[in-house]
């Protein structure tokens, strides 16, 4: 980890405290503490010793430290939150977190962002990311030892830190996910007693949910194992704005170069597909690239409903074709050309156990 600062050692720099509109003297050979986010007051690692450490499992409190931003790679697994959040709504919280470190700065009472020794994230996706799209260098971390480095601690752990305020919730779904995952990875037996084993004392589920209430404790094992007997892999949570901007970054290609297809089962995606074929065809701009995306969060669902949305764009191509050889004579006939105006290039790779969601190539709507 990083600990020297960017300034020349013995310089001081002055800047507003924004709590008490004071001048701050900075000494920058103290590599603790830094310029606030937003250039907010100041961040000092030592404030946090006061607050109380979030435990884990098998995992150990080391120190608070700097997390350098610029080496930090957003397209590892490790920021995909998969397991941890099953329906990720990651636009909303990283808008939520944007909006809040350009308004109020970073909030000292708040426990920061939880990494091990390997820079393993164990709690905090959403914050970092918030971070770095908002332009900051730095972000306080609190640093953990961890014997054990398995996807099994480090899910949990994930579902454990999701169990607190303020950050936002671990819902039903999340839990159903990640019990999914484990069960996908064999880390995880799929039966009663070794999923609720793993729910109760190692998820420590009953501080988010009271089985005596509900019984939702025992509806969350039920799914997991019902849902693991029909898919044995997770998808990778994507929205539109998400999926735009893997293929942006990965294929190169602008909005304009290529249409998005929602291959989740639901006619109108695909419809609306076909109106940017149609708009193409009028205007002598085809063929029209189509690139899918699912928002389902089961592979089998998603396998399914890419087959569908394709058939459904060819049915509505060579319907049209009827309906103008319905307007003709009996004599005359047209025949839908083999070239059609559309080309399937593939899709956004979703499928952990079965794509390289890590990779930057679309897969094959053959081999999805």
């Amino acid at each position: 980890m990083d600990n020297v600062n960017d300034a020349s050692t013995g310089a001081e720099t002055s800047i507003m405290n924004a709590n008490d509109l004071n001048i701050v003297d900075i000494y920058t050979n103290n590599p603790r503490v830094r310029t606030g986010f937003n250039n907010t007051g100041t961040i000092n690692l030592d404030d946090f010793e006061k607050l109380i450490k979030i435990e884990f499992n098998d995992a150990k409190f080391s120190h608070f430290d700097w997390l350098d931003l610029q080496t930090v790679d957003l397209n590892s697994s490790n920021w995909k939150n998969i397991g941890i959040r099953d329906k990720d709504d990651e636009e909303g919280r990283i808008e939520s977190f944007q909006v809040s470190f350009r308004q109020l700065g970073y909030d000292m009472s708040e426990y920061p962002a939880c990494i091990d020794t390997d820079e393993m994230v164990l709690e905090g996706r959403g914050r970092i990311k918030s971070a770095i799209l908002n332009g900051e260098r730095w972000m306080p971390v609190a640093v953990y030892t961890r014997s054990d480095t398995s996807e099994r601690n480090t899910v949990t752990n994930g579902l454990i830190a999701n169990q607190k305020k303020p950050v936002f919730m671990s819902s039903f779904n999340d839990y159903v996910a990640a019990g999914v995952n484990l069960i996908a990875k064999d880390e995880l037996e799929a039966s009663n007693e070794a999923v609720d084993n793993w729910l109760i004392h190692e998820v420590k589920i009953d501080r988010r949910y009271d089985n005596s209430i509900n019984g939702m404790r025992t509806k969350i094992r039920n799914a997991i194992i019902s849902r693991s007997q029909v898919d044995n892999s997770l998808i990778w949570s994507l929205s539109k704005k998400e999926a735009e901007k893997w293929i942006k970054t990965n294929l190169g290609l602008a909005k304009a170069d290529f249409v998005l297809v929602n291959m989740a089962d639901n006619e109108t995606y695909a419809e609306r597909a076909w109106r940017h074929i149609r708009d193409a065809l009028k205007n002598g701009r085809e063929p029209v690239n189509l690139i899918f995306y699912t928002t389902d969060t089961s592979p089998t669902a998603a396998r399914a409903g890419l087959k569908k949305s394709m058939q459904y764009i060819e049915d509505l191509y060579l319907d049209s074709w009827e309906v103008v050889n319905s307007q003709l004579s009996s004599e005359i006939t047209l025949v839908a050309p083999a070239k059609r105006p559309y080309v399937f290039m593939g899709a956004v790779p979703q499928i952990v156990q079965s794509h390289n969601i890590n990779g930057c190539n679309l897969v094959s709507v053959n081999k999805y």
